[in-house]
């Protein structure tokens, strides 16, 4: 007598419409290659779930996986028995139909594609009702008027005309504020007081060849010569000794010699940090898109204390 068959079949994953056939006792599935049911995404851990065959079917038991396995959207702890027409999530991304094959029926290929939601005949576009009404032209745009023409005279209204005076009607006088006095427009200038008797001040003229006491002095011409210290009024020093006043800002900061090595080591500094920071994000960003978090034992040891991560040693 023929016995009734068991497959899976792969609704949403990484292979949407694979066909899994269930014939062994026991069949362990996970992400690592060592599993009998191998499915490479992130939300499934190494070692995830077992089938177990009974007389009535397989029993699937999560092994303690990180992201859970759900069964009709129910999450389970312990076994559970799988019954015809079952959907088996595994995290968010992985679902499985469960199918029994009942001894003697036709069996029916598995569709190719994930399963989605009914077809839904294309909606037919809007029609507008007939107007009942005539249509209102549209407003033309505003449109402003040509240089030169007359204002805006409305049909039928007499322009406007400004009062006429009447004849012999005096003039009223301008506005003034009770209690203030008239305005008087301010005085002329008067000018400097002049003692009588005295003659006017006249500044002193120009002697010829004066020199101007107002004139930037003339430039040293000893200053700054290293080696020679010059008499009043004419050359003739010393050889070898140093001038009067002689500073060189550029020499010092030459003999000093410190300010491009600081310089260069901050840049150093810099730059070092930099690298550590970028190599940091790209560990980051690596640990997290390979599910790596219970491969390193440190960062295993504080996910876990930190209650972020389950990791087990047969599993994820």
């Amino acid at each position: 007598m023929q016995a009734d068959t068991y497959r899976l079949i792969i609704k949403r994953g990484p292979e949407p419409g694979r066909v899994i056939e269930l014939q062994a006792e026991q069949a362990k599935l996970g992400r690592e290659v060592q599993n009998d049911i191998v499915i490479n995404d992130r939300e499934v851990s190494r070692s995830h779930l077992r089938f177990v065959r009974g007389p009535e079917g397989y029993t699937v038991e999560d092994l303690n996986s990180t992201n859970g396995t759900f069964i009709n959207g129910k999450r389970i702890s312990g076994a559970v028995l799988l019954k015809n027409g079952d959907l088996i999530s595994l995290g968010e991304t992985v679902t499985l139909g469960y199918e029994v094959v009942r001894a003697g029926m036709p069996t029916v290929p598995a569709p190719a594609a994930d399963y989605g939601p009914p077809a839904v005949p294309p909606a037919q576009p809007y029609q507008p009702p007939a107007p009942s009404a005539p249509v209102v032209p549209a407003a033309q745009p505003y449109q402003p008027p040509a240089p030169g023409a007359p204002p805006y005279q409305p049909p039928g209204v007499p322009p406007y005309q400004p009062p006429a005076a009447a004849p012999g009607a005096p003039v009223a006088p301008p506005y003034q504020p009770p209690g203030a006095p008239p305005y008087q427009p301010p005085a002329p200038v008067a000018p400097p007081y002049q003692p009588p008797g005295v003659p006017p001040y006249q500044p002193p003229a120009a002697v010829p060849g004066a020199p101007d006491p107002y004139a930037m002095p003339a430039p040293d011409p000893y200053y700054g010569q290293y080696g020679m210290t010059a008499a009043p009024g004419g050359p003739g020093g010393i050889p070898g000794a140093p001038m009067p006043n002689d500073y060189d800002p550029y020499a010092m900061r030459e003999a000093s010699g410190g300010g491009n090595t600081g310089r260069l080591v901050l840049i150093g500094c810099l730059g070092l940090m930099l690298l550590c920071c970028c190599a940091s994000i790209v560990a980051v960003v690596v640990v997290d898109t390979l599910n790596l978090y219970c491969d390193i034992p440190v960062v295993n040891n504080i996910l876990q204390t930190l209650g972020l991560i389950r990791c087990v040693a047969a599993g994820g």
